[in-house]
């Protein structure tokens, strides 16, 4: 008699030196086992497997970033919870990002003049349309980021 049993993992990890971005990679690996005495090893063996293949995938996919979509100082490395779970809710029910203040847009656009910042490279990082369509953490991030370059 054959069973099958599956390894199955999952990682979500921050993309280096890129704000509020992260890369996720999973995968399910199955195979048979004719043994019951080798259930264990045989599940470890899979396990190992699949965390290799979601690693290699990782690095593969943090290496593809390109430079222009970082920003120029690294965020501090994020510790992870423990023993913190968020309660569930249903997509209808999750809040949506705070929108950006019209006093962000003004600033900003003083900020971008004053540091003759491509508005286009702006937008490709931020992965938005328009200035307009920041949420209000990114533009505080940017308006920080850009803050910085006026005062050096």
């Amino acid at each position: 008699m054959a069973i099958t049993i599956q390894a199955q993992l999952a990682k979500k990890v921050p993309i280096p030196g890129a704000d509020y971005s992260s890369q996720q990679a999973s995968i399910t690996i199955s195979a048979e086992v004719t043994d019951l005495t080798q259930v264990v090893t045989e599940a470890q063996r899979i396990y190992a497997i699949a965390e290799q293949a979601v690693d290699a995938q990782l690095n593969r996919q943090t290496a593809a970033v390109p430079q222009s979509a970082r920003s120029v100082a690294a965020p501090p490395q994020a510790q992870p919870r423990q023993g913190i779970s968020q309660p569930h809710r249903p997509n209808s029910q999750r809040r949506q990002p705070a929108a950006v203040t019209d006093s962000q847009l003004r600033f900003l656009k003083r900020l971008i003049d004053q540091t003759k910042v491509a508005v286009p490279a702006i937008l490709d990082q931020y992965q938005v349309g328009s200035l307009d369509q920041l949420s209000c953490r990114d533009a505080a991030g940017l308006i920080d980021e850009l803050k910085g370059q006026v005062a050096a």
